[in-house]
């Protein structure tokens, strides 16, 4: 049987945050203007320029995916302060580089951009932002927004929230090997995962004829864990029965929700799906291809992983100013 969301209306998160507020630098500035940064799409100058107009680094999904999943020894157990600043003075924060990272060293070694202060607001920005969206004091809960849940004639919760996620293998390879049915995860980085399956299947790997790296994971969030799943809806408001046509025309068609790295997912089940035949409307298109869908489970959080990842990047910050 098909899993489907059941909730009907996504508020805006800003509805619910209008006066909720977090500190960067000092400055006091609204919790959803702060997580709405993870939908930038900076290329490396834009990125540096506006560091020095706003006078801090905006939140870049691209550099926390990557420390995130390149140095989960260096945030995961503690580093002696010789030992850190050596591992960073080496050159060894960026020795495995897309693109785009490759771009930003070589902007910063242009423009002689301090690296150590540029890794210490990283740090800074990956901390907040992971104490924002699991704060229970200033976002609500998908529970306070879903309204009164409906239970079977056994009791059971039949409410539902199903995200979608699909992957670029090759920034994301690291924690795409090894999955298998009954295995439990904790998720090692933030994730922009959407209601919309489409839109998971069109970002899913497309460039290589190996059907195991085209990748979609298919989340599902029972109504019993609604309390402990925040609201951490990104895009604008909607309703599960706009069509695709109507959310283009409103630029709004990702529905995303964002994903605190730390979630405990359990493999339930794996498909090779063969027949997409693909999607096409005017301005959006996405191409046949064939995908390996995985569907977890969410079984709360790893709060021992998310406390650890704070606790050595505290001390490291510390390393570095």
């Amino acid at each position: 049987m098909t899993t489907t969301t059941t909730i009907e209306n996504f508020p805006s998160l800003r509805d619910y945050t209008r006066r909720a507020s977090i500190s960067r630098n000092g400055t006091r500035i609204n919790i959803t203007d702060f997580i709405y940064e993870w939908k930038r799409e900076d290329d490396q100058y834009d990125y540096f320029s506006s560091r020095e107009s706003d006078g801090y680094y905006a939140l870049n999904y691209k550099i926390f995916t990557y420390l995130l999943l390149n140095h989960q020894q260096l945030f995961l157990n503690h580093f002696t302060k010789d030992e850190f600043l050596e591992f960073v003075n080496n050159g060894n924060m960026f020795y495995e580089q897309s693109s785009y990272i490759k771009g930003l060293e070589e902007y910063m070694e242009k423009n002689k951009i301090d690296v150590n202060a540029f890794i210490l607001e990283q740090f800074k920005n990956i901390q907040i932002l992971s104490n924002s969206l699991m704060s229970t004091t200033k976002l609500p809960t998908l529970y306070a927004i879903a309204g009164n849940p409906r239970y079977s004639r056994y009791g059971k919760n039949k409410e539902k929230l199903v995200l979608f996620r699909g992957f670029n293998y090759v920034g994301c390879k690291k924690m795409l090997h090894n999955l298998h049915i009954g295995k439990v995860i904790t998720t090692e980085t933030f994730l922009s995962t959407s209601i919309q399956e489409l839109v998971a299947i069109k970002y899913a790997f497309n460039y290589d004829k190996d059907v195991d790296k085209h990748i979609v994971w298919k989340i599902i969030i029972d109504g019993d864990m609604f309390d402990i799943f925040n609201y951490t809806f990104i895009s604008e408001r909607f309703n599960i029965y706009d069509n695709l046509e109507t959310l283009l025309a409103n630029q709004n068609i990702e529905c995303e929700f964002l994903l605190n790295m730390g979630a405990l997912l359990k493999c339930i089940d794996i498909n090779v799906i063969y027949d997409f035949q693909g999607y096409s409307m005017t301005g959006y298109n996405i191409p046949a291809k064939a995908y390996t869908e995985y569907t977890f489970k969410f079984l709360g959080w790893n709060l021992d992983y998310i406390q650890r990842i704070n606790r050595n990047m505290s001390k490291y910050i510390e390393y570095l100013k």
